[in-house]
C-alpha cells in the first residue's frame, strides 16, 4: 500500500515539476516517452530516460523542478546536502531522500 501511495505521489509531483517548466502537453509528452508508469520504480531509469530526451542541461533543471515540487508537497525545504543550487545535484538521491521522509510521515500516521 504504501509503496503505490510514494507511486501516486511520484507520479504527480513529477508531472507537475515538469509543467512547470514545459506547459501541460511536453509534460504529458514527456510522461509518455520515458514510459513513466513502467518506470517509476526505477529512479535511475527515469533519470538517463529523461535526459537521452532533454539533453544533460534540460534534464537538471527539470528534474530540480520535480524535486521542488516533491518538497513543497511535503510542506518541507530542500536540504542543502542536495546541491539543487549546483552541478553535483542527483535526482537519484534527491528522490530516494523524498522516498525516505514520505515514509517516515506514513508510519508516523499510522502509530
Amino acid at each position: 500500500l504504501q509503496i503505490s501511495d510514494f507511486q501516486e505521489f511520484f507520479k504527480k509531483s513529477f508531472f507537475e515539476g515538469i509543467v512547470k517548466i514545459t506547459g501541460q502537453s511536453s509534460a504529458e509528452a514527456i510522461l509518455y516517452h520515458i514510459k513513466f508508469n513502467e518506470n517509476s520504480g526505477n529512479f535511475a531509469s527515469v533519470h538517463s530516460k529523461i535526459e537521452s530526451m532533454l539533453g544533460k542541461s534540460g534534464t537538471a533543471i527539470v528534474e530540480k523542478s520535480i524535486i521542488n515540487e516533491m518538497f513543497s508537497r511535503l510542506k518541507e525545504q530542500p536540504p542543502a546536502i542536495l546541491n539543487m543550487s549546483n552541478d553535483g545535484f542527483d535526482f537519484v538521491k534527491s528522490v530516494r531522500l523524498i522516498r525516505t521522509i514520505y515514509d517516515e510521515r506514513v508510519n508516523h500516521n499510522l502509530h
